[in-house]
């Protein structure tokens, strides 16, 4: 038996736990018994010797004894370590970090994007050796565009609303910009109400006529929505991959984001639409030349046209059999 640990959070959409149920169910294909367990703390949970766990990063926390697990079968699937979070006091970011060098030391951890693996070796100085990257990968019915306008005006923010998701860098950009051509439809579960709230204040304030929330989409409706649109915006502060990232582009859809997640590998690969920074002045520098240049448009598109994923079922792969779950 396999069980997945996991907080309410699943009950959401998000990466993260499109992740988990893409994981649960290329394991039960391949003959796993796995079960999902959502719980508050792992404090709740009775962990039972027979039984193999995954234990999502997101239930890591500086209360938790971290001794009771070391005699079973456990592993930890972060997909962005808790000590990142910006919101935390210095006091309980030292405790989360000590328990989070703990875990890499004494058990199999997976993470699912770079930033994460680099956060572990180059924050935390972590070696890597009982650590796997296992990227999100793509579902093998996903289709590419076709076509292009001349110029992007229909434009896709595919993103939760939390603080550190770049709503606000959105607005400002599009207050600077003042170009009433292109409209912004925002997809995303509203995960903080302090962040919704700054969100629609400033649209309002600024008059933002043209960015309209949309409501939350359902993974089996992704892909059919990014071939609805000329352009993907994602100003994240922090991402551990940025699934919308990779869906837009195995989409064949045109970016423009922050530098975080996989941008690196999307940089090797000549993927254009990577920022050098989070500063406003050059996301607007940047959208205007996007949105005015038909031949720097068609850059963005050309540069997709090799772009290479993986499936789901290829990026769990190395898991079946080295690990022995």
């Amino acid at each position: 038996m396999i069980k997945l640990l996991t907080s309410n959070i699943h009950q959401k959409i998000s990466g993260g736990t499109i992740y988990n149920s893409q994981l649960l169910d290329v394991l039960e294909k391949h003959d796993y018994l796995v079960s999902l367990e959502i719980t508050t703390t792992l404090d709740a949970v009775d962990f039972h010797q027979e039984t193999t766990y995954l234990i999502d990063g997101i239930l890591i926390d500086s209360e938790f004894d971290i001794k009771r697990l070391k005699n079973g079968k456990v592993f930890f699937l972060i997909h962005l370590c808790p000590s990142k979070n910006p919101a935390l006091s210095a006091s309980t970011r030292e405790t989360l970090i000590a328990i989070e060098k703990e875990i890499c030391q004494d058990f199999q951890v997976i993470v699912t994007g770079k930033s994460s693996l680099d956060y572990l070796t180059e924050t935390l100085g972590q070696s890597t050796k009982n650590t796997m990257l296992l990227p999100p990968g793509i579902p093998n019915n996903w289709l590419s565009k076709k076509t292009y306008p001349k110029l992007p005006e229909k434009m896709l923010y595919l993103s939760n609303f939390i603080e550190g998701k770049g709503h606000d860098t959105l607005l400002e950009v599009v207050a600077k910009l003042k170009n009433e051509k292109i409209t912004i439809d925002c997809y995303g579960e509203i995960l903080s109400e302090t962040y919704w709230d700054a969100f629609n204040r400033f649209r309002q304030q600024h008059k933002l006529n043209n960015i309209h929330y949309k409501g939350v989409v359902n993974y089996t409706q992704i892909n059919a929505l990014l071939l609805e649109y000329d352009l993907l915006l994602h100003f994240s502060e922090y991402e551990s991959f940025g699934m919308s990232c990779m869906e837009a582009l195995a989409s064949g859809l045109p970016i423009l984001i922050t530098p975080t997640g996989n941008f690196e590998t999307y940089t090797a690969l000549g993927v254009k639409g990577i920022l050098t920074g989070f500063e406003t002045e050059e996301a607007c520098a940047q959208l205007q030349k996007i949105i005015s240049s038909e031949s720097y448009y068609q850059e963005h598109i050309d540069a997709l046209v090799h772009f290479k994923y993986a499936s789901w079922e290829e990026t769990f792969k190395p898991l079946r059999l080295p690990l022995k779950l």
